[in-house]
């Protein structure tokens, strides 16, 4: 391979740190596209638990056993479970996971919140 020799370095020594740094952009933009999906996921996961747990209490049970019981593994252990009444014979359960993704354990991304409210047997969710 023939270089060309230029005032300051060659262009293969150029095309490196060209490579070099778009390897990084493709990194980052994959770790940005990996913490949204991951965000996602979390917070589908907030809603349906948010929702096991207002209907947890308008059948006469603990709602943070429910919640706990609702989500996988890891995540129910750093969650936070908050009910209170909402009206006449109406509860509102409100749960908060911990960001998940490359960037949540790093304190970038604030936590998931959702909130449920049920009674005389209804669920609505997905407010947060």
């Amino acid at each position: 391979m023939k270089t060309v020799r230029r005032r300051w370095g060659t262009v293969a020594g150029q095309a490196s740190v060209e490579l070099a740094g778009g390897a990084l952009v493709v990194l980052l933009a994959g770790l940005v596209i990996a913490q949204l999906f991951l965000g996602g996921q979390q917070r589908l996961r907030a809603d349906a638990a948010a929702k096991t747990g207002a209907l947890a209490v308008v059948e006469g049970e603990d709602p943070r056993a429910a919640v706990r019981a609702a989500l996988p593994g890891r995540s129910s252990g750093e969650v936070e479970v908050r009910s209170r009444p909402a009206g006449d014979h109406m509860v509102r359960v409100e749960v908060s996971l911990p960001p998940a993704g490359p960037f949540g354990s790093l304190g970038l991304v604030p936590p998931v919140k959702a909130a449920a409210t049920a009674g005389s047997g209804t669920a609505e969710g997905g407010d947060g």
